[in-house]
């Protein structure tokens, strides 16, 4: 705890552990040892950690020792960064299915029905822990598979159903939600590159209704399809970041893409306008300027959004938005000066001295 991540300083330390605990009392530190050591290429010393954990060499098994799942899942990883890549995810995907995922399935999940009176606490504690490593492992799955065969139309299904099942595994898991967000995200770009890249379609279809003989309708119905649940996603990986303090600067700069694009659409509008309600309202300080350049986008329901959005940051920071507005309102453009007189006008209403 509070150690610098030095492999020499935590060995030095583990000698003097050893002498009180056993290396099974002490296993929770060795495994983030092993995980020390492989992120700083000793990857020997990650191995020999992790053998000594199961008591023998893992190596000379046909399938990898379950009965510790963390020094296991810890094993794959060991396997991934030393090359072993395709050996880590046929290890992981078998241990998922024939271990964590039967052993999960006979107990409900505790973050998601919350505690049952019947059970002890170190039972909720060992639901809430399987649950997540389970949740670690079908992220791993769904990075290792982006890792080996990047994206395309037959796989990102199938990566978007592995951080789908991170998230209900562990929904308080901000990278499960990050990485859900990101895959819809991606696959917004990767089938909008397709639908400009290929020829129009004869004709006007709604993207609910586009007919699957028409290429160009197609990819622009997959991408309204992957857009919701992208938006979706990024609200609740930016309420997470808050929570666990951290930088969700890029899940805010990728949500505002999506609104600027397809904000127009109904659905993703009505997510949208749920979404704001869940963050607070200093996430979107650091992209006022990105929000005040569309102040007056031609599209109605994404400049009605950054308009109501604005008067609420007026509202609790009214000296972050008076500089950018006042410039906004002396611009040439007619629909521009009267977006930004319309937020300032509601200002005045609580902040007239400023």
């Amino acid at each position: 705890q509070n150690c610098e991540r030095n492999v020499e300083d935590w060995q030095r330390i583990l000698r003097v552990r050893s002498l009180v605990l056993t290396e099974q009392e002490n296993r929770h530190t060795l495994i983030k040892f092993a995980s020390l050591c492989r992120k700083s290429g000793r990857l020997e010393l990650s191995f020999k950690t992790l053998a000594s954990l199961f008591g023998c060499d893992p190596r000379l098994l046909p399938e990898v020792p379950t009965a510790s799942p963390h020094v296991a899942f810890a094993y794959m990883k060991h396997l991934w960064d030393s090359n072993e890549r395709d050996k880590a995810c046929a290890h992981l995907v078998h241990f998922v299915r024939s271990s964590l995922h039967p052993q999960a399935m006979s107990m409900p999940n505790l973050g998601l029905t919350g505690p049952s009176p019947a059970a002890s606490s170190a039972e909720m504690q060992g639901n809430v822990n399987l649950h997540r490593l389970l949740a670690k492992c079908y992220l791993k799955l769904g990075d290792w598979q982006i890792a080996n065969r990047g994206y395309s139309d037959k796989n990102i299904p199938s990566i978007l159903s592995y951080f789908l099942k991170a998230t209900e595994h562990d929904p308080s898991s901000y990278k499960a939600w990050h990485s859900w967000a990101r895959m819809n995200f991606d696959a917004v770009l990767h089938y909008r590159h397709q639908a400009t890249s290929l020829p129009s379609p004869t004709g006007h279809f709604p993207p609910s209704t586009a007919p699957s003989s028409n290429p160009r309708a197609v990819a622009t119905a997959l991408v309204h399809s992957y857009a919701k649940p992208a938006v979706q996603g990024f609200f609740r990986s930016i309420a997470l970041a808050q929570e666990k303090d951290v930088n969700s600067l890029q899940d805010t700069l990728r949500l505002l893409t999506l609104w600027f694009e397809y904000g127009h659409w109904s659905d993703v509008y009505e997510s949208l306008m749920e979404g704001v309600k869940t963050i607070q309202v200093d996430t979107w300080l650091q992209v006022i300027p990105q929000l005040i350049a569309r102040i007056d986008t031609p599209r109605q329901l994404v400049g009605r959004l950054i308009q109501n959005l604005l008067m609420d940051i007026g509202k609790n920071h009214p000296q972050a938005l008076i500089y950018p507005l006042t410039v906004a309102s002396k611009s040439t453009s007619q629909a521009r000066r009267n977006a930004a007189n319309l937020v300032l006008q509601n200002m005045r209403e609580h902040s007239n001295t400023l």
